[in-house]
């Protein structure tokens, strides 16, 4: 190879190895980022009951020491049947189709339904007056011989496998009622205009009709029973038998979250008293549900039932059932204050007329009441 040739070529190598750290020198750089986001249902548990509150005269009972209804209350009761061999009655509401009453020793059933996904846990209360002439008894008196009147009265449950003596200082009884039928027919939804998801009743159990609750939800029922003693000198009874009192409710443990935020402007305010610490809501003629004293520790979680007619809602739906949230100028999702919650027009409606008690979460897992006649 000629020096000429070798010097060409030198050239030429130094040529390239210069573009080749040239390029290399040149090599863009990438760079990239990117934001997380969580995806979940921020308020998982959903309380909803159907609970009987208004009964009329299902506990009202009559005591027949005498055994005389068997042989002629049909003459004073309006031809109704009664039930062998007892000596306390409640009646039960004619059959269908028919105007006959039917009286037993065991009270029409209160029977409540479980909607939520959760379970939840009743509470009976349950008291009787303080009787005149009347010995209350802790268990049966029917074969008791003594000439002293006696008479027993208890809850019983559905299958009346247990009872528990009412007596005149007040008894409680507590039972669960499980959500295991709900749980199956619960659906998570995605809510575009809170921008959330939440769990709800599928259509099929949501609109199921009373008489196919049993299918859809767990159920507790509970009734009275009773008996008076045959031999006691109910003659020399100066006053009648004593009034029983029962009072029962539905609660969860859980409490519910926080998070639907305000949309400021809108009527004034009532003057509804409340202490330092304490939050009061009240209801109006027009429909809006007003919570005052909230704050960061315990604001409005989110949830509102209403309760009427012996049922109870499920949680209010923001889109279809509250035309417009945080009326009040003064609440914020983060510091509390007054709040106002509108009912629809749909929902103004339903409740016409009816006493109502509207139930608001607040998010420390407690809950405030209060009942308003429409």
């Amino acid at each position: 190879m000629s020096r000429k040739y070798r010097r060409v070529l030198a050239a030429v190598l130094t040529a390239v190895m210069v573009l080749g750290s040239a390029m290399a020198a040149d090599a863009a750089n990438g760079r990239g980022q990117g934001s997380g986001s969580l995806d979940i249902v921020k308020y998982p548990d959903v309380f909803s009951v159907i609970l009987p509150t208004n009964v009329g005269g299902q506990f009202n009972y009559i005591l027949d020491p005498t055994g005389i209804l068997v042989q002629v209350g049909a003459d004073k009761y309006g031809n109704a049947t009664f039930e062998p061999d007892k000596t306390m009655y409640f009646r039960h509401k004619p059959a269908s189709g028919s105007d006959v009453a039917n009286y037993t020793d065991v009270s029409e059933p209160i029977t409540a339904y479980n909607r939520s996904n959760i379970d939840v846990e009743i509470k009976i209360q349950a008291k009787l007056d303080i009787p005149k002439g009347i010995t209350l008894a802790s268990s049966s008196v029917v074969n008791d011989t003594s000439t002293d009147p006696k008479m027993y009265m208890a809850v019983t449950e559905g299958s009346k496998n247990t009872e528990k003596p009412v007596t005149s200082q007040g008894i409680e009884v507590v039972a669960p009622i499980s959500s295991t039928k709900a749980k199956a027919h619960y659906e998570t939804v995605y809510d575009a205009r809170n921008d959330m998801y939440k769990n709800q009743l599928d259509h099929e159990a949501s609109n199921a009709a009373e008489a196919e609750y049993g299918k859809y939800f767990d159920s507790y029922s509970f009734m009275l029973t009773g008996d008076c003693n045959r031999t006691g000198d109910w003659n020399k009874l100066k006053d009648t038998p004593p009034a029983i009192r029962l009072v029962w409710t539905i609660d969860k443990t859980q409490g519910s979250a926080t998070g639907i935020p305000s949309i400021p402007d809108g009527p004034d305010v009532p003057d509804v008293p409340v202490a330092p610490g304490q939050v009061s809501v009240s209801l109006s003629d027009d429909g809006i549900i007003w919570v005052k004293g909230l704050t960061s520790a315990a604001n409005y979680g989110g949830e509102v039932t209403l309760t009427y007619d012996g049922q109870t809602s499920q949680n209010l739906d923001s889109e279809y059932d509250i035309e417009w949230e945080g009326v009040g100028t003064t609440w914020t999702s983060d510091k509390g204050g007054t709040l106002g919650i509108r009912l629809s027009q749909t929902w103004l409606n339903i409740v016409k007329g009816k006493s109502v008690t509207a139930t608001v979460r607040l998010t420390d897992g407690s809950k405030v009441t209060a009942t308003h006649q429409f």
